[in-house]
């Protein structure tokens, strides 16, 4: 029995996996919020936290990032959140 290997473009894989989930985020009819929380200051953590928003961003999802003490981080929320992050920091 001969094997053939089969070799996948991961590109292409995610890009037809971020169209699904970008076609059900949409169809949820309600936007959807993801809460990231920075617990240091600690450089590559923050960088993840900022690929994490692209991510977001591309399948339709709000990202929002808050610090250790709990305030919203402005620079890298999505463009909706700051009127949800003005709220939290109020409280």
């Amino acid at each position: 029995m001969r094997r053939v290997a089969l070799v996948l473009d991961p590109a292409e894989v995610a890009r037809s996996f971020r169209a699904e989930i970008r076609a059900e985020v949409a169809a949820l009819g309600q936007p959807l919020v993801l809460a990231g929380f920075l617990t240091t200051d600690h450089g590559p953590s923050k960088t993840y936290a900022e690929y994490t928003k692209k991510g977001c961003d591309d399948v339709g999802v709000a990202f929002d990032l808050f610090d250790h003490l709990g305030q919203a981080i402005a620079t890298i929320a999505s463009p909706c959140a700051p009127s949800r992050a003005a709220a939290w920091n109020a409280r």
